[in-house]
């Protein structure tokens, strides 16, 4: 009885607290500069925690309302590119915008305009591709899903007791080529004992090589069986907002499912269990559950655009946001695996910290912007290239460098061996250098 009375107490103050939050709830109407093509794609709202937007980028129908919540410790101040609005967020508290015509919003907040994110506001009345008949869908999933496959896994754990139990897991994965190599996610493998792949006809083979790579989430399964039905990898950064997509997996270890949706954004960050931030990743609103990790997500061509990744599924409003990596990311990673068995990286050896009016104020630095270097590795590139502590890097190549991303993002792109130009402020004078990048192993 007292565990009830505690239940029902408790249940009384957060509805006390959900009233006053909703009671201090500002209201305002922003209007766009300029029309766009619809989506259909319902309200939604934006959470503000751990110094970011979550989602980033939302889109919302005509004479709907996005809600900004703040869950962080401090407040903020929020203001859109052309002003058309502007208002403050308290730690812990809401606001709400009410828009009333189609447009595009840049936001931002106001003292660190690195957080930042998009509104697309559209009529709901069509979509911006042409739309997409259930028939045509069904003939896409019954093309695709011969190339899709279950990955099981059994791994060893420890109870609470520290008693050896074995687990068992399920995810999805997709042929990559007709002799057997199978894509899936890392921590879908990762520290499994056994690993099977059961092909959509049913039958069942054992892995006989799994290589990963956890810096990218991504894995490779040779089940030396062929021929096997392998689908094509699209090009991901054709795909815009609105583009109809499906998913393809074992949701809840129960078999290949089908959903349906759009993408919602091209441009999201993901953190994965390695620590590594992953750029360019795809958010949809195709539902996607745990067991689809490892699984396609396929344009309307049937091509692959994204690894799909049930690690990182978040809630916006009412709905669930799926995420999936690129597949122009994932590409040459995938390339690295299924050839070479392990994944070289270019490497400069350097950490840094994005600069911005905080930064330079605080630090008396000459810019607001680029890559402050904290520390400069023995023996790296970047040491012998003549990079210092308290340099500011601020071009690579023909890039400009605007903070740490931009730099992590641009030493990627290149190749072990390659010889880049990195441009940077020195005692507030401007300097130039010639880096040779050398390899980073990570198998």
């Amino acid at each position: 009885m007292k565990r009830e009375g505690t239940l029902k107490s408790l249940i009384v103050v957060l509805a006390l607290i959900l009233l006053m939050v909703s009671t201090v709830a500002c209201s305002a109407v922003a209007k766009a500069p300029s029309a766009i093509a619809s989506l259909p794609v319902p309200a939604d709202q934006v959470v503000v925690q751990n110094s970011s937007f979550d989602p980033s980028n939302t889109v919302v129908t005509v004479g709907n309302a996005i809600k900004w919540t703040n869950l962080d410790q401090i407040s903020y101040s929020i203001s859109e590119d052309n002003q058309s609005f502007a208002f403050d967020l308290p730690a812990g508290d809401s606001f709400s915008i009410n828009f009333t015509e189609v447009g595009v919003f840049n936001y931002h907040c106001t003292d660190h305009p690195r957080i930042q994110g998009t509104i697309t506001v559209s009529n709901g009345d069509t979509c911006k591709a042409p739309a997409v008949t259930d028939s045509a869908v069904a003939e896409l999933v019954t093309k695709v899903r011969p190339s899709v496959v279950a990955v099981n896994t059994e791994l060893t754990v420890n109870d609470i007791f520290g008693r050896p139990v074995s687990q068992q897991l399920a995810g999805t994965g997709w042929i990559l080529d007709s002799k057997g190599l199978i894509v899936t996610n890392n921590h879908v493998v990762e520290g499994a004992g056994v690993v099977t792949v059961t092909l959509d006809n049913g039958q069942t083979y054992p892995a006989m090589t799994v290589r990963t790579d956890p810096v990218n989430d991504l894995a490779v399964i040779d089940i030396g069986v062929s021929p096997l039905p392998a689908v094509k990898m699209g090009d991901s950064s054709s795909m815009e907002v609105g583009d109809q997509v499906i998913a393809l997996g074992n949701a809840l270890g129960q078999g290949i499912r089908a959903t349906q949706g759009v993408i919602s954004n091209t441009d999201s960050t993901m953190t994965v269990d390695s620590r590594e931030t992953l750029y360019n990743v795809l958010q949809t609103t195709a539902p996607i559950d745990f067991g689809n990790s490892g699984g396609p997500l396929v344009n309307m061509n049937g091509e692959v655009i994204g690894i799909t990744s049930a690690a990182k599924i978040t809630r916006t409003g009412t709905e669930l946001a799926g995420y999936a990596i690129s597949s122009n990311i994932a590409g040459p990673i995938i390339q690295q695996l299924a050839f070479n068995g392990c994944v070289t990286r270019a490497w400069l050896g350097v950490t840094t910290s994005s600069v911005g009016q905080f930064q330079s104020l605080g630090y008396k630095l000459s810019l607001d912007q680029g890559a402050l270097v904290t520390k400069v590795a023995a023996n790296s590139p970047a040491e012998k290239g003549g990079l210092r502590p308290g340099d500011i890097i601020v071009g690579l190549d023909d890039k400009s460098i605007t903070s740490t991303d931009d730099l992590v993002k641009g030493v990627r792109s290149n190749l072990v061996g390659q010889a880049v130009e990195i441009n940077y402020w020195r005692d507030n004078q401007p300097n130039t250098t010639v880096i040779t990048l050398l390899e980073k192993l990570s198998s």
